[in-house]
């Protein structure tokens, strides 16, 4: 290929043992071959790090540190990556072998985050459904403007120097730190959505996103505030507070919000009830004066 787009890819893992040989085979069985594989050991306690070592390809980077969390980690590995367009990867996905060819394809002037569809597949690897995400035209637009997701955060790759601008992973909203990084990347600029399935998404009882869901909840409404208020930076510990309280504060909202989703037209009415919270609730928006942008 003449002057092909070069991809760093990150994947952080904590004890994945159990899947992380698949992961990576998936990554270095792919059909477009210009990337090197940055792989970040938080710490595992079990034998994730010697099925690391057991693959043999000038490709991988292996950063083995002591257990200090998913942000850490991910902020730690792309700032080693030597390419512009990050490409992230989990230890317990599955890539298809052309997820890289067909995401780089999308690449244009204007995309800052380009990302697929789905498969989705349980602790066994068996198909249990696939992600249904808008993802052209109208559809789209309303997608992002009340915070439907787009973007399956293993499934994307993204411009680094626009990650950089805009502060990065953000250590104060674990567990939504991707929906936060999203939201303020696409201040700069688009999404670009392959109809293809190019990742098999898996869901089990060990997900950090299941384990600790109230709190995913919390930090998802944080994030969205700042989208609709523009605030597309990193804050202080202290504005975060203030967030955090005023949400926490608003014991109806997050009563429902926080109600497991049970249907997709369930989930489209809690994402409507906080589109109506965030937009017109006057105690959010005393809040958000007090945060400079």
């Amino acid at each position: 290929m003449e002057n092909p787009i070069y991809l760093s890819v990150v994947l952080s893992t904590y004890n994945d043992g159990k899947y992380i040989g698949q992961a990576v085979r998936s990554i270095l069985d792919q059909t477009y071959a210009y990337f090197e594989f940055i792989i970040v050991n938080d710490g595992s306690t079990d034998d994730t790090l010697a099925v690391i070592r057991s693959f043999d390809d000038a490709r991988i980077i292996v950063i083995d540190k002591p257990n200090t969390g998913l942000v850490d980690s991910l902020n730690l590995g792309i700032s080693t990556a030597r390419y512009e367009w990050i490409a992230r990867m989990d230890g317990d996905d599955i890539a298809e072998p052309n997820r890289f060819e067909e995401e780089v394809r999308l690449i244009r002037d204007g995309a800052v985050i380009i990302s697929s569809q789905c498969s989705l597949i349980d602790a066994s690897g068996k198909e249990t459904g696939y992600t249904k995400f808008l993802s052209r035209g109208i559809g789209k637009a309303v997608s992002i403007s009340i915070g439907l997701p787009l973007i399956v955060h293993p499934a994307a790759i993204f411009r680094k120097s626009v990650f950089q601008m805009v502060g990065g992973y953000d250590k104060n909203m674990l567990v939504a730190e991707d929906y936060d990084l999203w939201c303020k990347m696409l201040s700069v600029g688009d999404v670009v959505i392959s109809s293809k399935r190019l990742l098999k998404l898996r869901k089990h009882g060990g997900n950090v996103s299941i384990k600790k869901s109230a709190l995913q909840c919390l930090n998802d409404t944080i994030g969205y505030v700042k989208k609709v208020y523009s605030i597309n930076r990193v804050l202080r510990y202290d504005e975060y507070e203030s967030l955090r309280s005023m949400i926490s504060s608003s014991e109806f909202y997050l009563k429902i919000y926080c109600i497991p989703n049970k249907s997709t037209f369930h989930y489209l009415i809690k994402q409507c009830l906080r589109f109506f919270y965030v937009m017109f609730s006057g105690h959010v928006r005393k809040v958000v004066r007090q945060i400079p942008r």
